[in-house]
Parts: structure tokens; sequence; C-alpha cells
């Protein structure tokens, strides 16, 4: 990754960038709007947890959206390659991406963390097996004996990945 760490300033030649001492400001990046997408109720939960815990920790939060043809997003949206270029955040989430977007953000020179099912040394997941074990515990507890999944997502390893749906039934026999 590069950091940038050097810069240029104008009589006094090149000189190394100094780091930010603390924290003051996280960026979010979606790669749709999610304020009026209807099953993005979850995401829009999400970013307001995140701005209250920032804010409790007096750090800002400052949300990209893509608004851009999704033939355009496979290259850098500039407003955030310039805010992590100057420093003005000093790390960003990744939200609802995709390999294309993935691909420049993992460049950009502030931590980075994502929450995609590809491999990347950047991103965060989801223990699927423990998230469907609660679920069942959950359900069971509530007297349910049988449920049925239908999911695009990936019900094995990262390496299976499907975007095919599939229709599973668990019972409790």
């Amino acid at each position: 990754m590069k950091e940038r760490l050097l810069v240029r300033i104008t009589g006094r030649g090149t000189v190394v960038r100094p780091l930010p001492k603390k924290i003051t400001q996280i960026g979010l990046y979606h790669r749709l709007d999610i304020s009026s997408q209807p099953g993005e109720d979850h995401s829009r939960t999400v970013q307001a947890s995140l701005a209250k815990i920032l804010e409790a920790r007096r750090i800002g939060l400052r949300v990209w959206t893509d608004t851009r043809p999704e033939r355009e997003k496979h290259l850098p949206l500039e407003s955030l390659v310039k805010a992590a270029s100057h420093r003005e955040i000093q790390g960003l989430i990744g939200a609802n991406i995709g390999l294309k977007e993935m691909q420049w953000l993992e460049k950009l020179p502030v931590i980075t963390a994502v929450a995609i099912i590809y491999p990347s040394s950047h991103s965060v997941s989801i223990d699927f097996a423990q998230l469907a074990q609660l679920f069942v515990k959950a359900l069971a507890d509530k007297g349910v004996k049988s449920i049925g999944l239908f999911t695009h997502l990936p019900l094995a390893k990262p390496s299976h990945l499907t975007t095919e749906p599939c229709l599973s039934k668990i019972s409790f026999d």
C-alpha cells in the first residue's frame, strides 16, 4: 500500500508528511444510495449505529455514496481518493461493495476495511456458520420444528460462491 508519506512544499522541498496524532474522521463508502433503496434497512441501521459510536468518541463520519452508472464503478471515486490522499480521513469502511470497487479501494492510502465475501486482506466477513447456529437455536427455542432457507449467499466455503438461488431445508427431528 502506498502511504504517500512524502509531500513537496514550495520553497522548502520534500518533507515527510506528519501522521495524524489521533483519528478524527472515518470514511464510509456505499456503492449505491441506501437512503431510499428497498431492502437496505440493515445498511441504514449499521450506518446509524456506526455514526453513534463514532460520535461518542468524538470521531467524525464522512459518507460517500457512489451514484455513478455501474459501468464507471471500476474507476476510483475522485472525491474519496482526494480525501484519503490528503488524510482528511484516517480510515475507510467499504459497505455493500463488489470486486469492481474493491480493486481501487484497497489501493487508497488509508487503512481500509470492507464487508465482502471475496478473499481480501482488507475484508471483514460474517461467520455464517455461527450466524446460522444462532438463528436455528433461536427458532428451536420458540418451538419451530423445521425451517427453509432461500438465499444466494454461499452456504459452504467462499471458493464455492454461486449467484444461483438455492433452497435448503433443515429439520429438527
